[in-house]
């Protein structure tokens, strides 16, 4: 079953707001690769960082949701949209992590 793209963002906003945190201290971003961008480039701690993941149908469903996520006040990057990215992510910025 596919999940829908205000489902996905429902989702993030749910998780983000549970962890008390400003919409600055998050990053958002989309990949094909969750475990490469989340742990290896930004660093993210697999088992003590607050992240979230979701798969969406396509790649304009991940972008939407992380552009509504950056227009609420979330850090990330713009554009970079591949074909083949449906998986948009976001963590908790942290000492450790990039950025």
């Amino acid at each position: 079953m596919v999940t829908s793209t205000n489902t996905i963002y429902g989702d993030f906003r749910a998780f983000i707001a549970r962890k008390g945190e400003p919409l600055s201290k998050w990053y958002v971003g989309t990949t094909a690769e969750v475990y490469q961008s989340l742990f290896v480039e930004h660093y993210v701690s697999e088992h003590e960082g607050n992240w979230i993941y979701k798969q969406c149908a396509n790649n304009q469903s991940a972008k939407n949701v992380k552009l509504s996520l950056m227009r609420l006040g979330c850090d990330g990057k713009a554009g970079g949209w591949d074909e083949s990215i449906n998986i948009v992510y976001a963590y908790l910025k942290s000492p450790g992590t990039k950025p």
